[in-house]
């Protein structure tokens, strides 16, 4: 009984389910909480591939501490997340062997979409088909931005670490020597300005 228990303890996600479905229920934040949630429907990561419950809780935290938040600062943290760049392989992503799934899935689900928009939602047309938001180009470039990102795992930054183990909660840190240095172009549109 005691080994089932403790690895439905560690190694499912029953305690976060637990947890989230107490705090949403009858915890103070509620609130927070079920914004968080309907974060998580956005920013979604499994718990296939992210098999410990300890990972998912800290994953869960941040998207709470950014409930009320800003987007682009819920959007700076979660692409320097660990879990999220286990899940959509960003972690593995060199200059060498560029991975495009973040890439790809920060521009679709999490920022700009599909398709352009016209500011009452409706879709931008022309020759009555939807403008795409990006092309293959925005991101190959994207790609390149995100490069070089690994598990933090130096003691005197990274205050989570556990020898022996990969580091699944303080966010990523940037190896340079992975990076793709080179100029890069993104999501230029008619009458925007750049900064």
């Amino acid at each position: 009984d005691v080994p089932v228990t403790c690895f439905r303890d560690t190694y499912t996600m029953y305690p976060i389910q637990t947890w989230n479905s107490v705090e949403s229920l009858y915890g103070s934040a509620q609130l927070r909480h079920r914004v968080a949630w309907a974060l998580s429907q956005i920013w979604v990561t499994s718990g296939v591939d992210i098999q410990q419950s300890r990972h998912m809780v800290e994953y869960h935290k941040v998207l709470s501490q950014n409930a009320f938040g800003n987007y682009r600062d819920l959007m700076y943290q979660m692409t320097l997340h660990p879990t999220m760049g286990e899940y959509l392989d960003m972690v593995r992503s060199t200059r060498n062997n560029p991975n495009e799934n973040y890439a790809r899935e920060l521009m679709q689900l999490f920022s700009v979409g599909l398709f352009r928009l016209n500011q009452d939602g409706t879709l931008i047309l022309q020759n009555g088909e939807p403008v795409p938001t990006y092309t293959q180009e925005d991101v190959n470039n994207l790609t390149k931005v995100l490069t070089g990102w690994t598990f933090c795992n130096l003691a005197a930054s990274c205050p989570n670490i556990v020898s022996g183990a990969v580091n699944h909660i303080d966010p990523m840190r940037l190896n340079t020597n992975n990076h793709d240095l080179t100029a890069k172009t993104l999501l230029t549109y008619p009458g925007s300005t750049t900064t």
